[in-house]
């Protein structure tokens, strides 16, 4: 839309502050459009994350922990607090499931692919010392006698 200046400066006068005043309308408008989509969609991701009961649980968690954070006057070993709380969960599954640490994992696979450093026996701890309880296939100890 083109707009032609009048030859007389009284219309002039009239004619910006109605077209400033329909901009300023426009842009309300559009304001409010888009703080009711933000609300909008903000409330829906709310009921999102409390429809789901396992963002609940983890929610439910890390509020416990903070909390105690907060109020507990000593010390907290937050190594030793997860590792009991995995304990805890794992606890109560079957006896096949537990939790391996990176570290523990690493040995795991390393037993199931072959790929092992030693002298190919696996021992417990006892009272007088270690006890060999086995020897490896193949292994160093077996080839040694």
């Amino acid at each position: 839309m083109t707009v032609t200046p009048s030859p007389n400066p009284e219309e002039q006068s009239h004619e910006r502050p109605v077209l400033a005043g329909l901009h300023s309308r426009r842009v309300v408008v559009q304001s409010v459009a888009l703080m009711v989509l933000l609300v909008l969609l903000c409330g829906s991701m709310g009921i999102y994350v409390l429809a789901d009961r396992n963002l609940r649980s983890a929610y439910s968690l890390a509020a416990t922990a903070a909390e105690i954070e907060r109020v507990y006057p000593g010390q907290v070993n937050w190594n030793d607090m997860f590792q009991r709380g995995v304990d805890g969960m794992t606890s109560i599954l079957d006896r096949y499931s537990t939790y391996l640490s990176a570290d523990q994992f690493g040995r795991l696979d390393e037993e199931f692919e072959g790929e092992y450093v030693g002298i190919g026996v696996s021992v417990i701890r006892d009272p007088a010392g270690l006890l060999v309880m086995s020897v490896r296939e193949n292994g160093p100890a077996s080839q040694a006698g």
